[in-house]
């Protein structure tokens, strides 16, 4: 019992613990840190998406950073592992050194990090997934910029069912990401009056899809949709078609990066991908322009993927800039929440005290024969 106690204790006096410490800013610097996989299946998109954010920051920090303070984004390798994750955050916490956590990836790691950030009152910001729990029901120092995964899947079926497709199948991670993706499947199959013909499940972590295509290839459905990450998707889409199965295949914003389009190889034409963000490749807005222009000097690769990466950079930078010289994670929330309605460049967010999801922006996009996404 005593140990309990005092484990509780702990607990208890961590949050003002953390709201005292100072190591992550410092007289010329300011540390924010990520947490995601840079091993594993999801290494390549994630990495995509985190140099989509250093690259405004290099690009600010040439300027001076924000108030004379450049910005180092720290990142750590939590190997796809939602108790690495954990571990790695509260070690962040304990040390006191942390100010901020940044574009967070994969659902279950947020899910396992997301109570340690509310008990420790430290801004998360940013997260790259979009499973529901993120935003509902609103957590105070949980922010994200894009809209749920339900949203997008919903919108997918009802934009395939609006030009005559009925006959669904899914390929369905067994992890918090499949399931709550799921969970808008049957919103949406509910909605329309309609079934799926098919669900095969899929390991995240040891993607084998052999049995999956076995058991879709009989109910020929006309499309399906990928509810998994990158080499999952990729997989079964290969092995459907090698086995000469034909469907519209279909995935959500978790695999709008380079990294999917490359592990599709010569099955990438026509692939359709719901998108969270705007098309970086549009200039029409002026948000767009300024990324294109920075991708261009970095000699980099633009993507849905990397762009959002950007929009979080912009968005936090701005909040820092309102935050003034006395940087907390509390005085960071409380900018981040003040922003209100905010243009970015042609691309509006909107937070506030009862918003935590700064868009609902949803749209769909197709890859082309050369691999380039059309809208």
């Amino acid at each position: 019992m005593r140990r309990q106690f005092l484990g509780l204790l702990g607990l208890a006096l961590l949050p003002a613990a953390v709201q005292a410490q100072t190591r992550a800013v410092k007289p010329d610097s300011i540390d924010i840190h990520h947490i995601g996989p840079f091993t594993g299946p999801l290494a390549s998109a994630n990495t995509e998406a985190v140099n989509g954010a250093e690259i405004y920051f290099n690009q600010l920090n040439a300027k001076g950073g924000v108030g004379g303070r450049k910005i180092n984004l720290i990142k750590l390798d939590d190997k796809q592992d939602a108790k690495e994750s954990e571990r790695l955050f509260k070690e962040l916490i304990d040390q006191g050194s942390v100010l901020s956590l940044f574009m967070p990836r994969t659902t279950p790691s947020i899910y396992a990090m997301m109570p340690l950030a509310e008990a420790a009152k430290i801004p998360f910001f940013g997260a790259q997934t979009g499973g529901i729990q993120i935003t509902e029901p609103v957590k105070r120092y949980v922010m994200t910029l894009r809209a749920s995964y339900q949203d997008e899947v919903i919108y997918l079926i009802r934009q395939l069912h609006s030009t005559g497709t009925r006959k669904f199948g899914f390929l369905a991670a067994t992890d918090a990401f499949g399931k709550d993706v799921m969970a808008g499947v049957d919103k949406a199959m509910q909605e329309l009056g309609i079934k799926p013909v098919s669900v095969q499940p899929v390991d995240q972590r040891t993607p084998v899809v052999t049995e999956a295509v076995a058991q879709m290839l009989p109910t020929k459905p006309e499309a399906i949709v990928l509810i998994a990450t990158v080499k999952g998707a990729a997989d079964f889409v290969a092995l459907y078609r090698k086995q000469g199965g034909f469907a519209q295949f279909a995935t959500l914003s978790n695999n709008g990066s380079d990294a999917f389009v490359k592990a599709l190889g010569e099955n990438k034409r026509g692939v359709i991908i719901t998108q969270a963000v705007p098309s970086p490749f549009r200039k029409t807005r002026q948000v767009a322009r300024d990324y294109l222009a920075a991708v261009q000097s970095a000699k980099a690769a633009p993507s849905f993927s990397h762009f959002y990466g950007y929009l979080c950079a912009v968005t936090l930078t701005e909040a820092l800039r309102r935050t003034g010289r006395d940087i907390t994670p509390e005085k960071l929330t409380q900018a981040i929440e003040n922003l209100g309605r905010y243009d970015l460049g042609g691309y509006e967010i909107s937070f506030g005290p009862n918003r935590r999801k700064g868009s609902n922006f949803v749209e769909a996009s197709i890859i082309s024969s050369d691999g380039t996404f059309m809208n």
